[in-house]
């Protein structure tokens, strides 16, 4: 397999990064760009648009696992974008792909479908692979946001909009909280704006909203995409 560029984003300053002890766990050759910055998005970005080949989006807090590329290889020709299961230490889903419901994009986090493979609206940043050919036709992360939020959620709305596909893997990785939530200065006020940026630049147009509305989408194994997966699905509130 072609070598992939591995961003790694060091927001936590994390001592000793956990993901760095897990490296041995992706299966392919990589080359690292590894990101010290206050804005992670503006370094992020600059990565993706300066490296060559896929990129492996991947947080300093993120354990992988043998189990986090599984099946990759097969899901690989059907997607252009592949987000991944990440849970707590604890072994607790918290994030499996995202749903577009009540207005807002959430996490899903329990379920019987999170054990297999679907299309979704969504997939994390923090652990996220992402075709070279999308980089060239959309670009990186959006690096004009107030703060660290929804970046993902852009960049994932973006992607749709110009035709390509998302598929989450239930391949699992460990998301051990360098820095949780509580921690981010201004944390609410932060989201609240970005939020509304996401609204503005996607949530106005009622074609894309319809669209968004129709995930999560079975996978089939094949180019032709299945159906919307009407089964109830656990979400963060």
């Amino acid at each position: 397999m072609q070598t992939v560029s591995l961003i790694m984003a060091s927001l936590f300053r994390i001592p000793v990064s956990p993901a760095l002890k897990s490296l041995s766990c992706i299966p392919f050759p990589i080359t690292p760009y590894i990101t010290d910055t206050p804005h992670r998005a503006s370094a992020i970005k600059k990565c993706m648009e300066t490296s060559t080949g896929d990129c492996l989006l991947l947080d300093d807090d993120i354990i992988l696992s043998s189990h986090t590329f599984s099946g990759f290889e097969e899901y690989y020709p059907h997607a252009d974008i592949f987000g991944f299961r990440l849970v707590n230490s604890e072994g607790k889903t918290e994030n499996a792909g995202g749903v577009y419901q009540d207005g807002m994009v959430r996490y899903i986090d329990d379920g019987q479908i999170i054990t297999s493979p679907y299309y979704t609206c969504h997939c994390s940043m923090s652990l996220l692979y992402v075709k070279r050919h999308v980089i060239d036709t959309i670009g990186g992360v959006s690096n004009d946001f107030p703060g660290d939020y929804f970046e993902d959620v852009d960049f994932s709305f973006r992607a749709l909009k110009a035709g390509f596909h998302i598929l989450y893997t239930p391949g699992t990785a460990i998301n051990s909280h360098g820095q949780t939530k509580s921690q981010i200065v201004n944390r609410e006020y932060r989201a609240r704006q970005n939020w509304m940026e996401i609204e503005k630049r996607h949530l106005l147009d009622a074609g894309f909203v319809a669209k968004i509305k129709g995930y999560p989408i079975s996978y089939m194994g094949k180019e032709n995409r299945g159906t919307k997966i009407e089964e109830s699905v656990e979400i963060y509130p």
